[in-house]
Formats: structure tokens, C-alpha cells, sequence
């Protein structure tokens, strides 16, 4: 099975689907996947000896391109400490996350830390200064 991506047609990476053997492999021949949804499907040739079918499978390819940022905290008259936590990360993937202050008079968001740890105590930025934070 080849991975070849659609936005550009680069090949991505490629795997032999019935290595090692496996006896439940049914003769799958034809693969697909659907990156909007997230799922594998794969029909099984018609002369293998196998009823001929379509199955659907669980997808778990997560490009690991992209960002998010949170919603701005505060006002605050003080700041004690921040949580993240990330769900399902994949095992190869990188991230990075950055705290970013709303300077009180630039109204410009200043990056205050950047590759924040997934607890951070947050004491040391003067609310006065900074009275909205915000993730990236």
C-alpha cells in the first residue's frame, strides 16, 4: 500500500499490507483512505477464494502538520499556574506549545515562554502587565 499525499501528489511512504502473514487477511486487495472521516477501506479480489466485500476499518493516520490556540484567560488580578493536556498524542509526533501575554498597553500579545512544560507556574508574570494569557 502506497501513502501519496493529495494536495500535491508527493509519495508519502509505502508498506506491504499482508506482511507478516496473517491467516485473517481475507486477500485484500484494493485500499483506500478517507482523511476526512478517517477511515481504511479495502475490498477483497474477486478470484481469491474469498466472498468478495468491502470492510471498513478504524484510520489512525494524524498528519501531525497544524496549530491551535486557546481562548484568552483573564482579566486577572494575579497569576497562579497553567495545565495542558493533549489527547491522544501520536508516539512520532512533535509539539510545542508557547504562552503568549497581552501587553496592557500595546494591546500587543508578547510571547512571554515558549516550549512550556504541560504544568507551568505562572507567579512571576505581573497581571498588571499582562492581564490576558493565552496557549499557541
Amino acid at each position: 500500500m502506497r501513502r501519496i499525499k493529495l494536495s500535491d501528489g508527493l509519495f508519502e511512504e509505502e508498506w506491504v499490507v499482508m506482511l507478516p502473514y496473517n491467516p485473517n487477511f481475507q486477500s485484500y486487495y484494493s485500499w483506500c483512505w478517507d482523511w476526512q472521516n478517517d477511515d481504511i477501506y479495502a475490498s477483497v479480489y474477486r478470484s481469491s477464494g474469498f466472498e468478495p466485500k468491502f470492510s471498513r476499518f478504524a484510520g489512525n493516520y494524524v498528519d501531525a502538520n497544524g496549530w491551535i490556540t486557546s481562548k484568552q484567560v483573564g482579566p486577572a488580578a494575579s497569576w497562579n499556574s497553567v495545565e495542558y493536556n493533549l489527547n491522544n498524542p501520536s508516539p512520532t509526533g512533535t509539539f510545542r506549545v508557547d504562552l503568549s501575554g497581552q501587553n496592557s498597553v500595546t494591546k500587543i500579545w508578547d510571547t512571554l515562554q515558549t516550549n512550556i512544560p504541560t504544568n507551568l507556574d505562572l507567579s512571576n508574570i505581573k497581571a498588571d502587565t499582562y492581564n490576558h494569557l493565552k496557549l499557541q
